[in-house]
């Protein structure tokens, strides 16, 4: 719904006339003020794909209830990551460049982010703790021991793969358990 001062702005300037009929009239405007930025994103938040350089308060308003709005933007500044992350902290992988506090309150969030970014920070955990490396997240309980590591060891597979006994089970081997591409059967 537009405001009492975009419809008055809307009598003057044609820019926000075409945006307040369509807000995808947008992606026709060579340098849109803004104003008509963020008419054109309060009416459709999908629109900021269209804007080339979004005001921070543009880029604010897309991404509050539409953290996937984050993909279109090229460059967000740190406000607008961290209201991202706030919301949903799997879509770190798809911020450019997240900054170090960015990356931080994500890994806080979702410990699993961590394989989500592309150049992960080397800081440490801000409370005392010791650094942790993504190597050692993914591999925690790995000393344990288990049936299934023994499974896996006699079948040659993974363990989730290896069904009960390990040979030849549906999830087995596949030259025992009939599923091979034709190409490559006997």
């Amino acid at each position: 719904m537009p405001t009492i001062l975009e419809h008055l702005a809307a009598l003057f300037d044609k820019d926000m006339r075409a945006v307040l009929n369509n807000p995808r009239a947008i992606s026709m405007i060579a340098n849109p003020s803004a104003r008509v930025q963020m008419a054109a994103v309060r009416r459709d938040r999908s629109v900021i794909c269209f804007i080339e350089r979004p005001t921070e308060k543009v880029q604010l308003t897309a991404v509050r209830n539409a953290p996937h709005n984050i993909h279109f933007i090229t460059s967000p500044s740190e406000r607008v990551q961290l209201t991202v992350i706030g919301n949903r902290p799997s879509y770190v992988g798809f911020i450019p460049n997240p900054t170090e506090k960015v990356q931080l309150k994500a890994v806080e969030k979702r410990p699993e982010c961590i394989f989500l970014l592309q150049k992960p920070c080397r800081k440490g955990a801000t409370d005392g703790r010791p650094e942790r490396s993504p190597v050692s997240l993914g591999n925690q309980g790995a000393d344990r021991k288990s049936t299934a590591g023994r499974r896996a060891e006699k079948s040659g597979m993974h363990p989730s793969y290896s069904g009960t006994d390990g040979e030849g089970a549906a999830y087995g081997r596949p030259e025992e358990s009939g599923y091979l591409p034709a190409d490559q059967a006997a």
